[in-house]
């Protein structure tokens, strides 16, 4: 009998040129093999529950590296065309990278982070304003990043990182 393993996850398979008479023996290696696979993923034995299964799986998906363009609000540019404002999610931590203009005054909007990027509650984080004076920016849980306290038209030189757990 010839055990063939899947990618990435390594189940088992009888080979196609295994004679029938193999059959319980290949059915033997898939069952120990399965049972191999399931210990691996900590996946408890009996009737585990799948909401359990599925929070799990989820929770390591979330800490697949991801990277993303944050949405500029109305009257704002990047600093540099071609430079993005971007977002880097490892883990349960995101950073914020951003070189951007607020052109008109009046706004404490800068832009939006999409889902996934943003944080479980509101942070308070500092950014450079104008090369020379520091500026508070506020990132909530809708993804709003905003200087609550500056209405300005400037530039703001931005990197932060904050927890999205």
């Amino acid at each position: 009998m010839t055990i063939k393993f899947t990618v990435p996850f390594n189940l088992p398979y009888p080979d196609v040129d295994d004679p029938v008479r193999n059959g319980q023996s290949a059915i033997e290696g898939i069952a120990k093999g399965v049972n191999t696979a399931l210990q691996n993923a900590n996946i408890p034995p009996g009737n585990p529950n799948l909401n359990a299964v599925l929070a799990r799986l989820n929770a390591l998906e979330s800490y697949q590296p991801a990277r993303t363009n944050a949405l500029l609000a109305p009257g704002v540019s990047n600093l540099v065309p071609g430079e993005l404002a971007m977002a880097n999610r490892a883990g349960g931590l995101v950073t914020l990278q951003a070189r951007v203009n607020r052109n008109t005054a009046g706004s404490i909007s800068l832009m939006t982070l999409p889902s996934g990027f943003r944080p479980s509650r509101q942070v308070h984080v500092w950014a450079i304003k104008a090369a020379t004076t520091s500026a508070l920016l506020q990132v909530d849980a809708l993804g709003a990043v905003v200087t609550p306290f500056d209405t300005t038209a400037s530039e703001f030189m931005i990197a932060v990182t904050f927890s999205v757990s």
